[in-house]
């Protein structure tokens, strides 16, 4: 029971400092990016002035590092972020694989399959993106940008068939931070100890690694928009969509990608700023187009459900976690074993198990497409009180 009560106590601090080393290593990224590219618009000789807090920094390109000087040790926030979501992801779906990680009709038939096919993936994932970064290196910018998205939404679709919607996503959230972790440890802090020590010995400062670190450091700022809307839909409902995973996937790295790329060069290169945007209104319809069910595009029924009809769904399929008579005390404090609470949650019930696919957990009590279309149709009806997400 001790054991119990700190891991519980853990995962939300640990879930914490996962999010703050996430954030300093979003902007870090993004911030190299975006001074290296106004850097080489103005021919490499215009500073470039950072305003923070008051203050004023001139930022410059110099060919390598000083003899003795001090680097900014922020590349450790890539290694505990990392680090941290491994954690999570063993905590929240390797520890409890049925329901979290496989369903009841999944592909697995023991569960340690599932999580061993799960352990693999972050690791088989790397070594293909380092296959692609060799085919694609002599691509065009725009061309390769469309050959990892295209490769990032089929692993994610093959993962959709392997394990339930929600880790499929977040696993391949942590297949792009491995990715990007690795960028920082095999190529960032490599070439800097290597022009390090060039300069240190008293030679120039070249080395074909700048090159390959540079290209790889605009591989993590774009996709680190997109590992973090993956590593949410684990707390977002309408992200796990049933109908079209892959118009959904696709939407998803369209609209990362145009982020960043707004992100980076909104000021300096405003032609390439403006199909930017375009990229990000088409990444957003294609998100919303996949999120929204038939039923939501028609309007609601003619003729809304009963209560009594709604709660029998959910005796059937959802009072086995969400009951006071639960073993562990209903799911996420979230008792339905009463119509009234049915009735007052039903936005919620709707988000959950009527638009998205979050819940049941894995399916495992099995519930239909017209018992999710039930739900949506209650919840449209205007008969919902409201609730708060599961």
């Amino acid at each position: 029971m001790t054991a119990a009560i700190l891991l519980e106590l853990l995962v939300p601090f640990v879930r914490w400092l996962h999010i703050a080393a996430a954030a300093v290593w979003f902007g870090t990224t993004l911030r190299g990016l975006t001074i290296r590219d106004r850097l080489e618009a103005s021919g490499w000789r215009t500073p470039v002035l950072l305003a923070e807090g008051g203050q004023f920094y001139a930022l410059e390109m110099r060919p390598g590092p000083e003899p003795r000087s001090a680097f900014l040790p922020l590349r450790w926030s890539a290694y505990f972020t990392c680090l941290a979501g491994y954690l999570l992801l063993a905590e929240g779906y390797w520890l409890e694989p049925l329901p979290r990680l496989m369903g009841a009709d999944g592909p697995f038939p023991e569960s340690w399959m599932a999580v061993a096919t799960a352990a693999a993936v972050p690791i088989v994932g790397y070594l293909l993106y380092e296959l692609l970064c060799r085919l694609a290196a002599r691509l065009p910018e725009p061309l390769a940008a469309a050959v990892f998205g295209i490769a990032l939404v089929a692993t994610g679709r093959l993962l959709l068939a392997i394990f339930v919607p929600r880790a499929a996503f977040v696993h391949l959230g942590v297949l792009l931070a491995t990715c990007m972790a690795a960028n920082v440890g095999h190529h960032f802090a490599p070439c800097e100890r290597k022009l390090a020590e060039l300069v240190a010995a008293g030679r120039p400062p070249s080395h074909p690694c700048r090159q390959r670190a540079a290209l790889r450091l605009r591989h993590n700022a774009y996709a680190m928009p997109v590992a973090l809307a993956l590593m949410m839909a684990g707390r977002m409902p309408l992200w796990l969509p049933p109908a079209s995973p892959t118009l959904f996937l696709s939407g998803l790295v369209l609209t990362g990608f145009a982020i960043a790329d707004l992100l980076a060069h909104r000021r300096h290169r405003p032609r390439r700023a403006r199909l930017a945007a375009m990229g990000l209104f088409l990444g957003l319809l294609a998100i919303i187009q996949a999120a929204l069910p038939p039923s939501s595009i028609r309007g609601p029924a003619a003729e809304p459900p009963q209560l009594s009809d709604v709660f029998a769904v959910i005796q059937r399929r959802c009072l086995a976690c969400h009951s006071q008579a639960a073993p562990r005390g209903p799911a996420g404090g979230l008792a339905l074993d009463r119509p009234e609470a049915v009735a007052q949650n039903a936005r919620a019930v709707a988000f959950a198990a009527g638009y998205g696919a979050s819940m049941p957990p894995g399916n495992l009590t099995g519930i239909d497409v017209a018992e999710r279309a039930l739900l949506r149709r209650f919840f449209e009806s205007g008969t919902a009180a409201g609730g708060e997400d599961w």
